[in-house]
């Protein structure tokens, strides 16, 4: 993406947003990815896991706008590469919380000193599967586990910071069955984590741009509820459309958010967890 200017981030203020969210690669612009890769150029010398000095001070100036600008800001290690949002496995995870610990060492330290407007978090969006995402939830769980513990050991405000936990898939369903409060990473301070889900449904009509073959033409759908619905053949653009019955299936209203969004209030809210959607 283009660098942010000052006049952008003031300008997401003036619409009237409080929060902004920096999602932000790491490992991209560290020498484990020269190590990986075989490739020297990258980042010279350090430790296993040392990010850029001049990458971090990008960082901080985009943070510094956010800050100055009277947003509350949110720092992540976005999908980067995968090196922990697709490694949600036994034989992958002493390398990934190795380097879950060391990065979030470095970004913590940097930032130590800024004040509770600044929040940190974790991961994006850790991918389970179907099959085991049980299992591994479980292993996500020391990924945050490491994250907190990395961040609380650098002291300065970082001893009290919020923190955000992202859930399995970030998905509602599976944060409310297998990523329970009971769950959550253990912390040395109480009430300064928060959880992390993102709720794009339906695809089709939140994310979908061009028509796509999924053993049916599926077609962007741009109109919702149960009014005002387009007719004749404009009718593959209805949200709740069927395109493999070639008619329309149940119409998108707003119970299936009330659902998902109650649920994350019962489990999480409701239990003094605040929600970040």
């Amino acid at each position: 993406n283009k660098f942010p200017t000052e006049a952008y981030i003031d300008s997401v203020k003036a619409a009237g947003f409080s929060t902004i969210r920096i999602p932000c690669a790491w490992y991209s612009h560290s020498n484990a990815l020269s190590r990986d890769s075989s490739r020297a150029d990258i980042v010279p010398g350090g430790g296993p896991n040392e990010i850029a000095s001049s990458w971090m001070d990008s960082v901080q100036t985009v943070v510094d706008m956010c800050m100055r600008a009277g947003l509350v800001t949110i720092l992540n290690i976005h999908w980067d590469n995968g090196w922990l949002e697709g490694n949600l496995n036994d034989q992958e995870k002493d390398k990934v919380n190795a380097r879950q610990k060391d990065f979030w060492t470095q970004i913590a330290n940097r930032f130590k000193n800024y004040n509770e407007n600044l929040l940190f978090a974790s991961a994006n969006e850790p991918a389970t599967t179907d099959d085991n995402y049980k299992h591994e939830t479980e292993i996500l769980m020391t990924y945050h586990q490491t994250f907190v513990d990395a961040v609380r050991a650098t002291g300065g405000n970082n001893a009290s910071r919020t923190l955000v936990i992202q859930g399995p898939s970030t998905s509602v369903d599976r944060s409310c069955e297998v990523m329970p409060v009971s769950k959550l990473p253990k912390d040395v301070i109480a009430n300064r984590l928060m959880v992390e889900v993102h709720y794009y449904d339906p695809y089709t009509y939140t994310l979908l741009n061009d028509v796509v073959d999924w053993g049916a033409q599926v077609y962007p759908q741009y109109y919702w509820g149960t009014e005002d619905l387009a007719t004749g053949d404009d009718i593959v653009h209805n949200c709740g459309y069927n395109a493999w019955a070639g008619a329309m299936g149940d119409p998108c209203t707003g119970d299936r958010m009330d659902d998902q969004f109650g649920k994350m209030k019962l489990n999480f809210v409701d239990k003094g967890v605040p929600v970040i959607i």
